[in-house]
């Protein structure tokens, strides 16, 4: 499916040091750890117009070379398992930063209205609604599906195919492919990449839906109202058939992606037999439990009632937790 349009200037609007400095904000509110040049946000904020300068210079004459990636290990929830961080460089941040405001106002409107990951003003919460409204409608067969190594398993080819046909703009495509190729440095040496998108990179989600946007738009074309939310998704259905369906045209669409589904942690079932988490919610035919993380929600932010100290804080606070109270007690009400 083309979906080239008039995006011939974006790139131009990224030369622009007043749009950098935007990016800038962004990056420099993050405070992130620094790259393989271990220049900080401070360091570099310290002779900021002349960094920014030279970052739009380089673009304008299309000489801009991204830094390799400090690659950095860190603890996931399951006890002796690592995730790897691709960690980019200040300036590299804030060029790709910039040009992921840029795909985000693009692409915004094409995206599935069902993929409710790394996308503005859309996140968990609206995810669980999506979900509760199927289940109000009478879907209680459900496929629990989760992407194998999603990230790290993207095919570069198929991803610069894809990126073609969705950007109109060669020297941006060229910019964006370079950076997906950088190598990392781990352990002082240099090592190539081959496939995937660096987790760290202020790109790599967006172009992770994009990725998997065909996985997307061919369960929605064929009726099947495909949640995702990153690596992690479900659907619904009125049936035991349905569902298997649903499966196998899941599982036949990410192959043609090159990438798996990871079986340990998808299945096929009905909520009015067990139920499932998803994205930490507890789901079953009688509605939606706070889950782990939600029970963890609610005990931070009554810890920030107790420990507020100003109106503000007072206020955010109660905030958070009438949001809660209304959240699930609208999801869990089934009937």
């Amino acid at each position: 499916m083309d979906m080239t349009n008039e995006n011939t200037s974006l790139y131009s609007r990224l030369c622009e040091p007043e749009f950098l400095y935007n990016s800038w904000l962004r990056v420099a509110r993050k405070n992130g750890a620094s790259g393989v040049d271990s220049q900080g946000t401070r360091e570099f904020g310290n002779s900021l117009d002349k960094n920014i300068s030279k970052i739009a210079r380089a673009l304008e004459q299309e000489t801009y070379e991204p830094a390799p990636l400090r690659s950095v290990e860190i603890p996931k929830e399951q006890k002796g398992k690592f995730r790897r961080l691709g960690i980019p460089t200040i300036q590299d941040r804030i060029v790709f930063q910039g040009v992921n405001m840029l795909l985000q106002e693009a692409w915004i409107s094409r995206f599935s209205p069902l993929s409710f990951a790394y996308r503005p003003n859309v996140g968990v919460s609206d995810a669980i609604r999506a979900v509760s409204d199927l289940v109000k409608s009478g879907k209680y067969w459900f496929v629990k599906g989760d992407i194998r190594g999603c990230f790290d398993e993207l095919n570069w080819d198929i991803l610069s195919k894809t990126l073609g046909d969705w950007l109109n703009d060669e020297p941006l495509r060229h910019l964006i492919n370079k950076a997906l190729r950088v190598p990392v440095v781990f352990e002082g040496r240099i090592a190539p990449r081959h496939k995937g998108v660096p987790q760290g990179s202020p790109l790599s989600p967006i172009l992770a839906n994009l990725y998997l946007h065909a996985f997307d738009y061919e369960m929605l074309s064929n009726h099947f109202p495909l949640i995702r939310y990153g690596d992690d998704w479900v659907t619904l259905t009125r049936s035991e058939d349905e569902a298997e369906d649903a499966y196998r045209t899941a599982e036949a669409a990410l192959s043609r992606l090159l990438i798996e589904i990871n079986t340990q942690k998808s299945g096929i079932g009905s909520l009015e037999e067990e139920s499932i988490v998803f994205l930490g919610h507890k789901i079953d035919a009688n509605g939606i439990d706070a889950g782990p993380n939600g029970w963890r929600r609610f005990a931070r932010a009554l810890s920030d009632l107790k420990s507020a100290r100003t109106q503000d804080e007072l206020s955010r606070a109660k905030g958070e937790l009438n949001s809660l109270k209304s959240f699930y007690r609208n999801a869990g009400t089934i009937q």
